[in-house]
């Protein structure tokens, strides 16, 4: 879309941006001041079914400490206890600056998404470019944007895969600073919500409870506390391992089977933009 392409070329040139809603589902998130803001934060390239059951399991959730559980999938009413953000990092801290013409599709494509889940789970979705690599520094420009904005702190649940997961914990991203100093204000303000990826959900849940129990390194144990790690349970349609990058791969290499991992939407849209080939 030239509105898209517009905003982001935008976002990209100014010095002083560092994060943008570029676009809302018909009732704005931020203005119903929810409880929780769910952040989806992904490359979107393309969007799948595994994001998707990321967020409807995180909708459904009874979070620690909380009465009541999220938005019901079945309900006919929106419910401001939680929203959804649609998070793409314009910079990565492994990949570099992503370039104007693949952000486009890939927000395009995060559309598409945004109104599935609006429609489907009866819940607001916002979609937001931000320049940052690290989830720590995203999440104090999400708070600081939410500030400015007069919007009372909702609690942030990164909504992550298992692999993402050890990443953010993983210290080599945070040299020379120490990984418990690093992420101090981030796992006091924050969570993470995990679906387990695949058959090696006992052993992801082994991680969270050797972290519980101070045996994984830097980690301090109190951490395992703002980690939630639903075990992925779909049957033989693994939603858990389904990856970006492995249906980019079945689409170079031919193999149709990529279209049952997306919404058809989705296939539509790759199909017509001739992408990934």
């Amino acid at each position: 879309m030239l509105k898209f392409r517009l905003l982001i070329k935008d976002f990209l040139e100014s010095a002083a941006a560092k994060f943008e809603i570029i676009y809302l589902t018909p009732t704005p998130a931020l203005t119903l001041k929810p409880r929780r803001l769910l952040v989806l934060d992904s490359s979107f390239n393309p969007p799948h079914l595994g994001h998707l059951a990321l967020v409807q399991e995180s909708l459904t959730h009874e979070y620690k400490g909380e009465k009541v559980p999220m938005n019901k999938p079945t309900s006919t009413t929106s419910n401001d206890a939680a929203s959804v953000l649609l998070l793409l990092s314009l910079e990565n801290a492994d990949k570099g600056t992503t370039q104007l013409d693949a952000a486009i599709h890939r927000v395009d494509m995060m559309k598409i998404t945004a109104d599935y889940i609006q429609k489907v789970f009866q819940v607001d979705v916002n979609i937001g470019v931000i320049k940052a690599a690290k989830f720590v520094d995203k999440s104090l420009i999400l708070f600081n944007y939410l500030h400015a904005r007069s919007v009372d702190h909702p609690k942030l649940t990164f909504l992550v895969g298992f692999d993402t997961l050890t990443r953010i914990l993983d210290p080599k991203y945070y040299i020379p600073d120490k990984l418990s100093s690093s992420l101090q204000e981030f796992m006091l303000n924050c969570d993470l919500f995990v679906l387990t990826r695949g058959k090696g959900g006992v052993s992801q849940t082994k991680y969270v409870d050797d972290i519980s129990h101070g045996r994984i390194g830097e980690i301090p144990t109190q951490w395992s506390k703002s980690i939630h790690m639903i075990n992925e349970n779909h049957g033989e349609s693994e939603l858990g391992v389904i990856s970006s990058t492995l249906i980019r791969n079945e689409i170079m290499e031919g193999d149709e089977v990529w279209k049952s991992k997306v919404l058809p939407e989705i296939m539509q849209y790759i199909e017509t933009e001739n992408l990934y080939k």
